[in-house]
């Protein structure tokens, strides 16, 4: 499988903290299995566009078509490959296949494109908000600490992706051992969950981190005042010290 070059492109989406999550936080760590070559895939006859079985293409990387023998490129008569359609993999090939004709295409493609890493950061700061205390963020306004461990929420997203795509590996054999490849796949899966669990969530939404009203609800139980304007002052309220006008007449 190994890489002859690294032919990802910068996320450019329209914000900049998820830009900087997938290019600089998250890329190193996914891609090995982001950027995947496929060898030799036959194209059978049939009218153009004519479609790739993955994608999206990256479109910088260098693609191989070998027609009847000879390497497109290297003799007219190999004929020529031209990508229309980078997200969907559709391209044209010159001149038509008729029978007995073989063309074969080498190609890289991007399993986790931009799109599916954005979604994942979404459900990433979902999963970190439904943990104790709850909270309200968006990748927008989450405090800038959660970013490590959204990075590794989104990567263990990426791992259960791959291993459970592990049918689709075997028959294309885009993996020369794809039960060894699992195998290490859950392996490194459980030390993420690991670390996310014991490292890096324990304390993550402790005050400043947590958001209003929450932060309100904890200082009141934990400090003995709320620090809300809602309850008009700081000392004696609270849910656990709310004032009783009972206390006043020494009941």
């Amino acid at each position: 499988m190994g890489l002859e070059g690294t032919y990802i492109e910068p996320a450019g989406t329209s914000n900049g903290r998820v830009n900087n999550i997938i290019d600089t936080l998250l890329n190193a760590r996914i891609e090995r299995f982001r950027q995947l070559k496929v060898q030799r895939e036959q194209v059978t006859p049939g009218d153009n566009p004519r479609q790739s079985t993955w994608r999206p293409w990256l479109p910088t990387a260098p693609i191989d078509a070998v027609y009847n023998g000879l390497h497109a490129g290297e003799y007219p008569s190999a004929g020529t490959l031209t990508l229309t359609n980078q997200v969907t993999g559709e391209f044209e090939y010159s001149p038509e296949l008729e029978d007995g004709d073989t063309l074969y295409i080498s190609y890289y493609f991007d399993y986790f494109p931009t799109p599916v890493l954005e979604a994942f950061i979404d459900q990433s700061v979902d999963l970190i908000n439904a943990g104790e205390p709850a909270t309200s963020y968006t990748i927008n306004n989450a405090p800038a600490i959660w970013d490590g461990a959204i990075v590794e929420q989104v990567y263990q997203l990426c791992l259960e992706k791959l291993i459970l795509d592990d049918l689709l590996w075997v028959p294309r054999l885009i993996f020369a051992d794809p039960e060894s490849v699992v195998s290490q796949l859950e392996s490194a899966l459980s030390a993420s969950k690991d670390r996310l669990q014991n490292q890096i969530l324990p304390g993550l939404k402790k005050a400043p981190y947590v958001s209003s009203p929450t932060q309100v609800y904890w200082d009141a139980i934990l400090m003995g005042g709320g620090q809300s304007g809602f309850h008009g002052g700081r000392i004696g309220y609270g849910k656990t010290r709310g004032m009783h006008i009972n206390r006043w007449f020494g009941r």
